[in-house]
Order: structure tokens, then C-alpha cells, then sequence
């Protein structure tokens, strides 16, 4: 058994002030800091710049140097940085000119924990403080820690943890079994005594009549097959299965799902700032036999929450992207960024608690190229431009759709399955340790073509059409609200012609005349009161091999609903 015990307190970045490196030539420290970045499959300039000590340098110059120790001419060079070819030689310095540390607090006798340099709890920051959660494995001797005052803290906390562990196995059995068929690592699985402490079994630190019980519900046999084992054993079985009736527990694969078919055909119509939030949340509350999230990204530490309550009673999967390249690919995206909203500044911070979160779970993701925004439950499914993050649930300008029922409401969950199976590259599930990711091969199967629901070139190409039909009626007003604008050359043109407004927040890579709405994240494009466009994708046909969503209605209510809401993004 490994317990993990959260402790909340701050992180300190210690500048060793006496440690001086020697000099070192600027073409060899160029070449150290290339071969690093590219062995760590980093290649955008800008990200480089902030991510390997550089910060010293003002980016331009830093570009131009990189430029120049590679032969290159910076007027002929782009921002993007080739991989080296040539072996890393650093000079064998003690470069060591930092550490770090975490000091608790809110406990009666509060402490620090010297940290390893590579401690992969601490986070790659300019901050001198942060706070956060340190998850100290309580079985594990620590470098640093004071065996007197802290050793003995620790062993009492191992103490109590294990003594809660008996209890809760004697007197609610069941939760227990719950517990272990509810991860979708299948090896261990995580109990939380209380709310700092998380300890991780497997089937073989439980009492043999659990062992057993817990056999049988995995192998899902039938009733009459129970009448060989103990009595003990049946009655823990039995039991369970009345409890938790109908439970279906999570797996590396998605079942067919269904929609409830006792509810009202409806579409709701959600637009502008701070409306997310309450609507996601009851999505996630009413939910009853499954769960489908797919976000760009996962940082709002309250509404994981939620998730994470949910994923103890019913199975819960999770689309997300989790890559090493994802904030490279972000940046090459975010050209013309010189600056990062201050609420963002934390996301990797956030991103790490709240994956902590879902761990102590059980519950696993998929990770793949993602940028679409949809959440689904039996009875509720949403489709729009709402990260499960703070900006996007309170700050930010959004757009989605939210169905109850019919047929659009289970597209949306099979193509859910079928970007599940066919467009995911990596699986990350539940240990001790954090995430244990494993790599994976899709299925590759073709996704079933819908003329409401449209992938990304399947929307430019409609887009494309439909443009092209207005020029027979150029005095059709166009509206399109987007974070970024970056139109194909052939979609620049027609609009040239027509009669557009655009609104934007992040940048407009166009000559068209178009106005800056702060914070705006919404993406939906109006064609007059004959054509709407809703959903994850924005006017931005730049970047390819994200995975997108957008629904297209010529439905007149529909359109005219989003009309009336639009007014809240301005």
C-alpha cells in the first residue's frame, strides 16, 4: 500500500547567490540551448526564448543570435527552429545556481521539504513563489527531510492513514469494492480516507473475502453461478449489485450509449459571458449512468471537481491533449502574441492540480490533437467554444449549443466514441505517482458523414459554397465573431465583395476592416437569416490537425435565437 499524503503550502525558487558560472563563449551556449530545445522537441523561438533561461535577452535579440550562430540571415530566417544534428556538448560546469524547497502551511507544525532540482512536483517557472500541493509518499524516505520533529510527523500521519485504511475496509466494504471497479488502472486503486490523504491498494492488501468478491464482479458472473461460494462472499455480491444497481464501470473502450428516452426535445442557446458555468454544472449534477468531457484544456479546479464527485458513481472519459508539444503548437498558432493574460499565468499549475484531482479517481483520458468543446451526458450534450477553464467559464466571450434529447443529441455522443477510438494516440490512467502514459493505436474507421454537425475541412468547405452563394445576394448582412481571423485566400475574396462585419480578440491576419472585442472567445459565423455557423472552430483556416466540431443550422428560430443573444458578447 502506498500512501500519498496532499500537503497545501507554497514552492520557492532559491537563487544561490555566491554560485557564480564561469564565462562561456555566445556561439556555445546558442548551440547548448538548440540541442536541448530540439531534443526536447521544442522548436518554436519564442517558446525557447521563454522556456530555457534565455529571459535575459529581449526575444528579437534572442532570435537574431540564434540566427546568426545557425549561418543564417534573420530578413530570410522564420521562427521556427530546425532540429540539431549534432551531439549536445555542455561544458561540464556545476551549474547548480538554483533550488527549491515547499513549506506547508495550515498545519499545527508546519515544515519544508528540501527538493530535488528534478523533483517533477516543481514546475518550470520565473516565479520566486508559488503555491500549490506537494503529494509526499509517506512510505518513501525523502532527501532533506529532518528525521527528528518532521520524520516523526510523518510516521504519525502513516500511523492514522493506516488505521483509517482497516477501518474503512471493515465497516463499508462495499465502497471498497466500488473503489477498485471503478479505476481503470486495474492493478491499483485509490481510497481516500480523508481529505489530504489518498492511499493506493491493489486486489492483494484486501482481506481474502474481498479478493474474492471482487473477482466475481469483474467477471461479471451470473447469479446462478454464485451458489458455490462462501456465504460471506455471496452476500458481499449480491449486495453490491443491489446498491450500486445497473452500475457499469469505466473501461479502456466506450459502450453504445444512449440517450434517455423520457425527455423533452429542446435546444438551448448559450451566448456571452459567465452563462457557462451554472449550465455546465447542472450538465455534469443531472448526470446519472455516463459521462463524456472533451476540452482543450482542464484547469477550473471547481467544476473538476464536480467531475471528479461524478466519476465515484458513474464511469466518466475524458478527451483532452496532454502532450509535450501542445504549448509549442499553441504558440505557432498565437503569432502576433506579445503577451499573456495575467489569468493564464497559473494554467500549468492549475492544469497539474486538477489532474490530481480526477487521478485520485480513477479515472483515465485520451489524449489527441483536440480543440473541440463538448460535454454529453445521457441527458444533456453540448457543443460550442467553452474550455473547462477559468477564463472560459467566467471571463471570456463564449458560444455553444446545449440539446436534450433527439437525434443531434446522440451524434454528438457517437462521434464522441468514434474520436475515442480512431483519433487518440496516448492513454493516461491512474497511479500513484500521477499519470502513467501509455502510448496507443487508433482504430481507423471513417467518421459518418452529417450535414448538421461538420469537421474542419468539411466546414471550409461548406463555408466555402455558401459565400459563394450570397454573392447572388451581396446585401445580405454577414456577421462572424471569432478569437482569431485568418480566412483562406479564396474565402478573403468573396468576402471582399460582401457585406461583412468582423469582430475579433486575438488578431486579424487580413486587410479587412474588423473590430477587437476583449476577450472574446465565442466562434460563429452569421450569414444573413439564412445560414449560422456555431461551435469550436474559428475563422481560422491557418492551422491544420486539431479536431473540431461546428453545427450549421438553416433552421430560421434557431438562427434568430442566436441573433438575439449575440448582443451579450459586445
Amino acid at each position: 500500500m502506498k500512501i500519498i499524503w496532499a500537503l497545501a503550502g507554497y514552492y520557492e525558487r532559491i537563487t544561490e547567490a555566491e554560485h557564480k558560472p564561469p564565462n562561456t563563449l555566445l556561439k556555445t551556449l546558442m548551440g547548448n540551448v538548440r540541442a536541448i530545445s530540439t531534443e526536447q522537441k521544442c522548436y518554436h523561438l519564442g517558446r525557447v526564448h521563454q522556456n530555457f533561461g534565455m529571459k535575459f535577452l529581449p526575444e528579437t535579440t534572442f532570435i537574431h543570435l540564434m540566427h546568426q550562430a545557425l549561418g543564417h540571415s534573420p530578413q530570410l530566417a522564420t521562427n521556427i527552429l530546425a532540429p540539431s544534428i549534432s551531439s549536445l556538448e555542455i561544458t561540464p560546469w556545476d551549474f547548480t545556481p538554483v533550488r527549491y524547497r515547499f513549506v506547508t502551511q495550515g498545519l499545527s507544525d508546519n515544515f519544508h521539504l528540501d527538493l530535488e532540482p528534478d523533483d517533477p512536483q516543481t514546475l518550470s517557472t520565473d516565479s520566486e513563489r508559488w503555491e500549490g500541493y506537494y503529494r509526499l509518499q509517506l512510505s518513501v524516505p525523502l532527501p532533506g527531510v529532518d528525521h527528528g520533529l518532521i520524520g516523526g510527523r510523518i510516521a504519525q500521519e502513516r500511523q492514522v492513514a493506516e488505521q483509517q485504511i482497516a477501518i474503512l475496509i471493515d465497516h463499508d466494504p462495499l465502497q471498497v469494492l466500488h473503489a477498485a471497479l471503478s479505476n481503470t488502472n486495474t492493478e491499483e486503486f485509490a481510497l481516500s480516507p480523508s481529505q489530504n490523504i489518498t492511499c493506493w491498494l491493489q486486489p492483494k492488501d484486501l482481506p481474502s473475502h474481498l479478493q474474492s468478491a471482487l473477482s466475481v464482479l469483474k467477471e461479471q458472473r451470473i447469479t446462478a453461478e454464485l451458489a458455490a461460494l462462501d456465504e460471506v462472499v455471496k452476500t458481499l455480491v449480491l449486495t453490491y449489485r443491489q446498491t450500486y444497481i445497473g452500475a457499469t464501470h469505466p473501461s479502456h473502450e466506450i459502450p453504445e450509449l444512449r440517450v434517455s428516452d423520457d425527455l423533452e426535445n429542446k435546444l438551448e442557446v448559450l451566448i456571452g459571458k459567465g452563462l457557462h458555468r451554472d449550465n455546465l454544472t447542472q450538465l455534469i449534477e443531472q448526470a446519472e449512468k455516463y459521462l463524456l468531457i472533451c476540452s482543450y484544456r482542464l484547469e477550473d479546479i471547481e467544476i473538476i471537481t464536480r467531475i471528479a464527485q461524478k466519476a465515484t458513481q458513474i464511469p466518466v472519459w475524458i478527451l483532452t491533449d496532454f502532450s509535450d508539444e501542445v504549448q509549442d503548437r499553441v504558440d505557432l498558432n498565437m503569432v502576433g502574441q506579445s503577451s499573456i493574460h495575467p489569468g493564464y499565468e497559473n494554467s500549468d499549475i492549475k492544469k497539474k492540480e486538477c489532474l490530481q484531482m480526477l487521478v485520485q479517481t480513477g479515472v483515465g483520458f485520451r489524449s489527441g490533437s483536440f480543440h473541440l468543446k463538448t460535454y454529453i451526458s445521457e441527458k444533456m450534450a453540448y457543443l460550442g467554444s467553452c474550455n473547462l477553464t477559468g477564463g472560459s467559464l467566467a471571463r471570456n466571450g463564449e458560444a455553444g449549443l446545449l440539446w436534450s434529447y433527439g437525434s443531434y443529441h446522440q451524434e454528438l455522443i457517437d462521434y464522441f466514441r468514434y474520436l475515442w477510438e480512431s483519433k487518440t494516440n496516448a492513454e493516461a490512467n491512474p497511479s500513484p505517482t500521477g499519470l502513467r502514459i501509455e502510448g496507443i493505436r487508433p482504430q481507423y474507421r471513417s467518421s459518418s458523414p452529417s450535414i448538421r454537425f461538420l469537421e474542419s475541412h468539411t466546414f471550409n468547405q461548406d463555408l466555402q459554397r455558401e459565400l459563394q452563394e450570397l454573392t447572388k445576394t451581396p446585401q445580405e448582412e454577414i456577421r462572424i465573431y471569432t478569437r482569431s481571423f485568418n480566412p483562406t485566400y479564396q474565402q478573403l475574396s468573396l468576402l471582399k465583395h460582401l457585406n461583412y462585419q468582423v469582430y475579433y480578440s486575438s488578431y486579424n491576419q487580413t486587410s479587412l476592416k474588423a473590430s477587437s472585442i476583449p476577450n472574446l472567445h465565442a466562434k460563429i459565423i452569421l450569414l444573413g437569416r439564412q445560414v449560422a455557423y456555431i461551435g469550436s472552430q474559428d475563422f481560422n483556416f491557418g492551422r491544420g490537425g486539431l479536431a473540431e466540431l461546428t453545427y450549421k443550422t438553416k433552421n430560421r428560430d434557431e438562427i434568430e435565437a442566436i441573433y438575439q443573444n449575440i448582443r451579450n458578447l459586445h
